[in-house]
């Protein structure tokens, strides 16, 4: 009866239940997530991956210590997570983008230690007093006494079913010398050098990635005040062709306005002639000075009808 009462306790209690599928969920959109990702903190995000199996590993080995080593480990990264995008972006910007996913975090993160903190069934499954006690975290090393024995899960399953000697196996339990230490969790020890491993390893990648973002953005940096040279070099190129355009266009209107006269004074010297109203049959050009001293009224012809009305050039002019 009482090794069937310890194995109803040792029972996976609902909420803990609950709790197995969220994390789970969590690794695997974690794991999408960086799949998806091609930044520099791919390699931090990365780290996310670890905490889940560690809590999943602390569960079902019934080690509490090793499940909060996965639990504040996730509180921790998310921590420096939220203070990184705080100083690189600004806490106003963070706040105002990500308030609502940071406080529904924290607020699940508060409901999980309150549950882990309150409850007798996981205190019971993880066969300790409170679920977040960290007594004991790191255990001391076993003493070579050799009369030091405990009663394991093991002894009791081996130990006779009758109320008489299961009540003596506790009582000499009990009575045991003070020197006597509980055997250390291999498992745990295993557990903390592989996540100190682990952790190493991801954050040299992420420096190192992100010795190569700070390259690259230096890079991109150094490209951009280039782009912004030849672009305020354009600009002054674009406004020196649109100078040279306006003067072209006035030349051209000149060499049109020259052009007229031009043709304009060719008629008046080449095919134009002035008769005078002064009683003399001769005609004359436009720059002969007998017609630029003349006041009256004259005739315009050409030449040619000129001299078929009778009329001889000028003999100044000609």
């Amino acid at each position: 009866m009482a090794n069937e009462s310890l194995n109803n306790n040792e029972k996976l209690p609902g909420i803990l239940i609950l709790f197995c599928i969220s994390t789970v969920l969590g690794f695997l959109y974690n794991l999408a997530s960086v799949l998806t990702m091609n930044n520099q903190f791919q390699w931090f995000y990365a780290c996310y991956l670890i905490f889940p199996i560690i809590e999943l590993f602390g569960i079902y080995k019934h080690s509490n210590k090793i499940l909060l080593c996965g639990f504040y480990g996730t509180v921790l990264f998310r921590m420096i997570e939220y203070s990184y995008a705080g100083y690189a972006y600004g806490f106003d910007n963070l706040f105002s983008t990500f308030g609502t996913n940071i406080a529904g975090y924290l607020t699940s993160i508060a409901i999980w230690w309150s549950y882990f903190y309150f409850s007798k069934k996981s205190a019971v499954y993880f066969r300790v007093d409170r679920t977040t006690s960290l007594k004991g975290f790191f255990p001391r090393p076993v003493s070579s006494t050799p009369s030091s024995t405990l009663i394991s899960k093991s002894a009791i399953s081996t130990a006779p079913t009758d109320s008489k000697n299961l009540s003596d196996a506790l009582t000499s339990s009990a009575s045991l010398p003070a020197s006597a230490s509980v055997r250390p969790n291999h498992h745990f020890k295993i557990v903390i050098f592989i996540l100190l491993l682990t952790s190493a390893v991801f954050i040299a990648l992420n420096l190192y990635q992100y010795s190569l973002y700070q390259s690259s953005l230096s890079k991109i940096q150094s490209l951009s005040t280039e782009n912004q040279s030849l672009s305020d070099e354009n600009k002054k190129l674009q406004e020196d062709i649109t100078a040279l355009e306006s003067e072209n266009d006035s030349l051209q209107a000149a060499q049109s306005d020259l052009y007229v006269n031009s043709m304009q004074f060719y008629s008046l010297t080449n095919q134009i002639r002035f008769i005078l109203d002064d009683g003399t049959k001769v005609y004359h050009t436009y720059d002969c000075p007998i017609y630029q001293n003349y006041s009256g009224s004259f005739w315009i012809h050409n030449p040619e009808y000129c001299e078929y009305l009778g009329y001889s050039s000028c003999s100044v002019c000609s």
